[in-house]
């Protein structure tokens, strides 16, 4: 994940898309293969996913966990983490990048979901709703042993922000009929790759799922960490700033990479409300 800060220190607003993997099933298209001693560069245009216009100077750092995949399966992680770079932006210039998501217009006009797929997300978000409830409850007075173990601190106001942040979402799963995020039960955008449950774009406030939200997820987990609708909707409610500001980041998925987390980066990682929530549903 990479973070861009001005010359004040303000963080700069990604306006790009925000993808939940699933960590099972996982197809080839999603894999790289390196070998020992191998490297692996990709090139970005960072004002295409943030407004660079003002121009001056920016520092640019990155950190997170890059997951380990054996058999389809995501089998362990390795922690990585950039030097600052600092880049003087020439505002004009970067203003004229094209912006990632400013080509994008709704295949279809589709404003509310029909047959098995409104069933299933109505089904989710309830239970979403659910879960955030308990999850809050026990974060705001529950067992400390339990919240540090997702969020590395038993301070009473970490504690606070997480039960505000999960109440928020249990609000915004149980409005249907207003909330401030608009929820697509199909993929508005064509964001939906292979092994993409879903994806939020925190600057609009939308969500939308996919295909395999559907086909590969259940409506509620039986096993403590395992991933089902009801999480990932709750995840991707955590990423929208228009639930609750600031949206949280995606800086380790699954269990073994969010509990490594610092408290400060479990406080704003997604998966770390996610897999809360499903412990506390399943008593993990």
């Amino acid at each position: 994940m990479a973070f861009i800060n001005s010359a004040a220190e303000d963080e700069v607003q990604f306006e790009g898309i925000k993808r939940r993997l699933r960590s099972s099933g996982i197809t080839k298209e999603a894999v790289t293969s390196l070998g020992a001693g191998e490297t692996l560069e990709d090139e970005f245009d960072i004002a295409s996913t943030s407004d660079l216009a003002s121009g001056g100077p920016v520092s640019i750092r990155s950190h997170g966990f890059v997951p380990i995949v054996v058999d389809g399966k995501i089998t362990g992680y390795i922690p990585y983490k950039s030097n600052d770079l600092t880049v003087n932006v020439d505002g004009g210039k970067a203003a004229k990048v094209t912006k990632a998501l400013s080509q994008l217009t709704r295949r279809t006009e589709v404003t509310d979901c029909k047959g098995d797929a409104e069933s299933s997300l109505t089904t989710a978000l309830s239970n979403a709703a659910k879960l955030a409830n308990q999850a809050a409850e026990a974060a705001e007075s529950g067992d400390e042993s339990k919240f540090e173990e997702y969020f590395k601190t038993t301070d009473q106001q970490t504690r606070t922000t997480v039960a505000e942040r999960l109440r928020a979402v249990a609000k915004e799963a149980g409005s249907t009929s207003g909330g401030s995020t608009t929820y697509h039960c199909s993929d508005p955008y064509g964001y939906c790759e292979p092994n993409v449950l879903a994806y939020t774009l925190p600057s609009k406030n939308e969500i939308a799922n996919c295909d395999i939200y559907y086909s590969e997820l259940p409506p509620l987990a039986q096993k403590c960490h395992a991933q089902d609708q009801a999480t990932t909707t709750l995840h991707e409610f955590t990423h929208a700033p228009g639930v609750y500001q600031p949206g949280t980041e995606d800086l380790g998925y699954g269990y073994d990479a969010a509990t490594q987390l610092s408290a400060q980066d479990a406080l704003n990682n997604a998966d770390s409300y996610a897999l809360y929530a499903n412990a506390i549903e399943l008593k993990c």
